[in-house]
């Protein structure tokens, strides 16, 4: 039995074609986890931005830790005490 040379770059052509698919399908995987991470961060400071433009109190918890967040400028306005004034 005989190997010609068209089988062999068949085959070669098919390892190469695999190859190149594989490492496209990691580099367009990574591509969209980072898509998906600058999206997420941009949702984070919007829905901030959302909370601290109607002086809300925001709630950000992380495991069993939970603290509200609340814009200065909305502490000093709703202050009425001299401290504040001053």
């Amino acid at each position: 039995m005989m190997i010609e040379l068209k089988d062999v770059l068949m085959w070669g052509l098919a390892i190469i074609v695999v190859i190149v698919l594989i490492f496209g399908g990691v580099k367009y995987k990574n591509s969209l986890y980072e898509q998906g991470t600058q999206d997420g961060a941009a949702y984070v400071i919007n829905e901030v931005l959302k909370f601290a433009t109607n002086c809300q109190q925001m709630p950000i918890t992380q495991g069993n830790v939970t603290i509200n967040l609340l814009p200065i400028e909305c502490i000093n306005q709703n202050c009425i005490k001299p401290e504040c004034l001053g």
